[in-house]
């Protein structure tokens, strides 16, 4: 029998014995503490994995706006106890009517899934103990009272300020100054959005009033999503992951194009054929992790619900991509797991928000092919982009293990597989000290170093590598956000959860009385 007792009463367990002993039942990580604290309201309410996943969703479009939102898409992968994972492909689709040139401004946005995705997932899949409205109200509440800038997001306010100054006035401080760490942040007219959204679900996004809005500011600034785009957005797909086989004891689970996880599980698939003591040595691990990403195209293991179509797409890899998101990984008492990659594309998307209802559009129109119209995506009428999000569940028996994904365009291919890898290979380590592990980025040729250490730069440069510098204006303790932003939680012999230590993420724990 068990009796669930959360960790914020834990001080009235004074008196607990053996026979009543509070264990880890259940657990949260995410890019924000305001968040984090929402999803763990919600579970210690009776809520599942689902339900805390949409207060999560809703709480980081207000705590952490550059990333994502209800301007935006996402990709769901979920996983109950004893049951293969799903996937809810929340894609954005591209207008109805649409053209290959003068793609700027507000014509950068797709319309907008994450509402409709969000809706659906709670209808289908919630616990059925806690409304919809229950899962919103953490959002609004932080979205009324404010939220402190931390670290991380300060160093993204300072760098897009100037963006934000020209149609995004309600995410600077009085509409007017970039916010610096420590600031509090208002989105009052975002609050007003989002008690529509949990007075009404997600017609009135759709179809009500906030359509309306929608409309008006497509019509203002010369944009291309239309009152019918809204009013006939589809439910969200259903599908099954693909998946491989990893080190015998381990299937990996992730999602199917329009997203990239098949592109992970190619470079997953080649460090499976690698010897695992190589992996515990840090020179040979990282050369065999560039050769590994950058070659991933070129050898490749069966990979179930793979067409062989796809294999070609590894080549959309060729250049580097500098897109944004947000990752988060939840784990109920139940033992279901979901993971999330929710994003709206660059950093604060289009840069425009809505005039009347305070969200940012997204930018999602960059990432379609124009130049090549035999290309699967190429800009076309109701359409996904290409994405790369891999959110990704491990099972070792058929037993959920470990929910992990990242932001970070194609860094999030070589960020997941080789935490995973680590997870996988040396189990010594905790999920904390994986997800502090220095890392790789391999585009073709070029090596982006975490830690730039010269043995290593010698070794893969003597194999035509060349060694490239990444972006270091974001750092923070000595560990570059460039290399994702990993959430994850791990079940594998005791249950762990673990935030990346390159953003502002926490994690929360919870625990139950188990007589």
């Amino acid at each position: 029998m068990i009796k669930y007792l959360f960790i914020l009463i834990l001080p009235f367990c004074i008196a607990c014995t053996t026979a009543n002993q509070l264990l880890p039942t259940a657990a949260v990580s995410t890019a924000t503490p305001e968040a984090t604290q929402a999803g763990q309201k919600i579970l210690s309410l009776g809520g599942n994995a689902i339900d805390a996943s949409i207060a999560i969703a809703f709480a980081l479009n207000v705590s952490e706006p550059a990333m994502s939102g209800i301007g935006g898409g996402m990709q769901i992968i979920y996983s109950k106890v004893g049951e293969a994972p799903m996937v809810i492909n929340g894609t954005t689709l591209s207008p109805s009517v649409v053209h290959v040139d003068s793609i700027s401004g507000i014509r950068r946005s797709t319309i907008p899934s994450a509402v409709r995705t969000l809706y659906w997932a709670h209808q289908h899949l919630g616990s059925g103990k806690i409304t919809w409205s229950q899962c919103i109200q953490p959002a609004i509440k932080l979205a009324l009272q404010g939220f402190e800038i931390g670290p991380f997001r300060a160093l993204i306010y300072q760098k897009y300020c100037a963006k934000l100054k020209e149609n995004a006035s309600s995410y600077l401080i009085n509409h007017s100054a970039c916010p610096q760490e420590g600031d509090t942040l208002k989105l009052p007219k975002l609050a007003k959005t989002l008690q529509l959204i949990a007075n009404q679900g997600d017609q009135v996004f759709y179809q009500g009033e906030i359509a309306d809005g929608i409309t008006r500011d497509m019509l203002e600034f010369q944009g291309w999503i239309s009152k019918k785009d809204l009013a006939t957005f589809p439910a969200p797909k259903i599908s099954k992951p693909l998946s491989i086989s990893f080190r015998k004891d381990y299937q990996v689970y992730t999602v199917p194009p329009p997203a990239g996880g098949w592109v992970m599980l190619h470079a997953l698939s080649q460090l499976d054929s690698i010897s695992a003591e190589i992996l515990k040595k840090p020179y040979s691990r990282f050369k065999e992790l560039a050769t590994s990403f950058s070659g991933a195209h070129e050898k490749r293991k069966s990979i179930t619900g793979h067409p062989k179509q796809f294999d070609e797409e590894i080549n959309r890899y060729s250049v580097d991509e500098t897109g944004e998101t947000t990752h988060f990984s939840v784990m109920d008492s139940d033992g279901m797991m979901v993971g999330v990659t929710a994003s709206i594309n660059a950093y604060f998307g289009a840069g425009i928000e809505s005039k009347e209802y305070g969200f940012l559009y997204n930018s999602y129109m960059d990432d379609f092919k124009v130049t090549d119209s035999l290309d699967k995506y190429y800009l076309k009428s109701s359409s996904p982009a290409y994405s790369s999000m891999s959110p990704t569940i491990v099972q070792r028996g058929n037993k959920n293990k470990l929910v992990i994904g990242s932001p970070g365009s194609a860094r999030i291919i070589s960020t997941t597989a080789q935490l995973i890898q680590l997870w996988v290979d040396q189990p010594d380590l905790s999920l904390k000290e994986v997800l502090a592990f220095p890392r790789i980025h391999t585009i073709g040729s070029r090596v982006y170093l975490e830690e730039m250490d010269s043995t290593l730069i010698t070794e893969l440069e003597a194999i035509s590598f060349k060694i490239t510098k990444p972006n270091e204006d974001l750092i923070m303790h000595s560990l570059n956000p460039y290399f994702g932003g990993v959430h994850a939680i791990s079940n594998r012999d005791n249950l762990e959860a673990a935030a990346d230590p390159r953003r502002d993420g926490t994690i929360a724990i919870l625990k139950s009385i188990r007589e």
